[in-house]
């Protein structure tokens, strides 16, 4: 338990070393959300990964513009509803979305791309601060505080099935790490067939943040923490998110157990990590697989990225399957415990 979040961590750190050049449109988009005159120049924002987003003071004030990279654009209206319902409760600190001039958390570049906009919260990532009882007593008020509200997100039924055809394909790739990937298959595999029994079993699920580890949270100057990117907010099992996000956020057992006890303070509904509950987590395979994927691009700096990231991927795959079932152990006593 306790290395598996110093090793999440320090590759959360990793992956957000490269930082592309200025959005040729970023003028645009102050214009479209209304946020006054530029007084410098926007910067991009290195914790950010999926998508692109740029600091940018005005005249008005800080803001956070996001474009939002291709693979959001299916799940953002589903998130904004989360992020929306969250917001209105007030119970978990996080960054003030801006609407654009025409009132919409949207808005369409003459790119085609679609861009967001929220107030800059101020602070230290907590991606880089060490773990702490007050982050961990923090996050986990917040995700006891979104599960409480128990907004139905289906069941797992509806889970997308776990891609093998595109694991196997790239089995076929040749990169440095290839032998040690391949020997990743029947943990694969196996994370693949929890999967499919996951979605017959058709649990119920509730719509949350879906992302929430410390490269997605701010520690505030006050000390609460924020939690930001409801981009991909959506259904989850509670009990798999509850365990992810204490793991993301806690390097000891003392903390994940100040972690499970806010969480139950907070109206966190979990009283129990049934079986299943992890094995959305442990088949998500697509971040190794797009990787993978980058060694073999034709891209210069795409194939440096994916021959960085991708034999610590694999050297962590493994291991981090393990270790939510470590901590799935422990969060259990804790609740049987009281």
């Amino acid at each position: 338990m306790d290395g598996a979040a110093a090793d999440i961590r320090s590759w959360e750190r990793l992956e957000s070393g490269t930082i592309r050049s200025m959005h040729p449109t970023t003028d645009i988009l102050v214009q479209a959300f209304g946020l006054g005159r530029l007084i410098e120049p926007p910067t991009r924002v290195a914790e950010a990964w999926s998508n692109e987003v740029y600091a940018a003071t005005t005249s008005t004030g800080r803001y956070a513009i996001k474009v939002l990279a291709p693979a959001t654009h299916r799940v953002i209206e589903h998130a904004m509803t989360v992020e929306a319902a969250v917001l209105a409760v007030g119970a978990v600190p996080m960054a003030e979305p801006v609407p654009d001039t025409a009132g919409r958390w949207l808005t369409t570049l003459p790119t085609g791309e679609i861009a967001r906009c929220h107030r800059w919260v101020d602070g230290i990532p907590a991606s880089a601060d060490p773990p702490s009882i007050g982050t961990a007593r923090d996050v986990g008020r917040s995700v006891g505080a979104i599960h409480a509200l128990g907004l139905p997100g289906g069941d797992t039924g509806q889970l997308e099935p776990p891609d093998l055809g595109r694991w196997r394909a790239d089995l076929k790739r040749e990169f440095r790490g290839a032998s040690a990937f391949r020997r990743l298959t029947s943990t694969v595999l196996a994370a693949a067939r929890n999967l499919e029994s996951l979605r017959a079993a058709n649990l119920p699920m509730i719509y949350s943040h879906r992302d929430i580890d410390p490269k997605n949270a701010v520690i505030q100057r006050d000390g609460r923490v924020a939690l930001l990117d409801w981009d991909y907010a959506g259904p989850v099992v509670a009990a798999g998110e509850l365990v992810e996000a204490a793991m993301s956020f806690c390097d000891t057992d003392q903390l994940v157990a100040e972690f499970v006890r806010s969480y139950v303070d907070a109206g966190g509904p979990v009283r129990e990590i049934p079986p299943l509950a992890l094995a959305a987590q442990q088949a998500d395979f697509d971040w190794l697989l797009r990787n993978v994927e980058r060694c073999n691009s034709t891209d210069p700096s795409e194939r440096e990225l994916g021959e960085r990231l991708t034999p610590r991927l694999v050297a962590e795959f493994e291991p981090g399957v393990a270790a939510l079932d470590r901590c799935a152990r422990l969060i259990n006593r804790l609740l049987r415990t009281g």
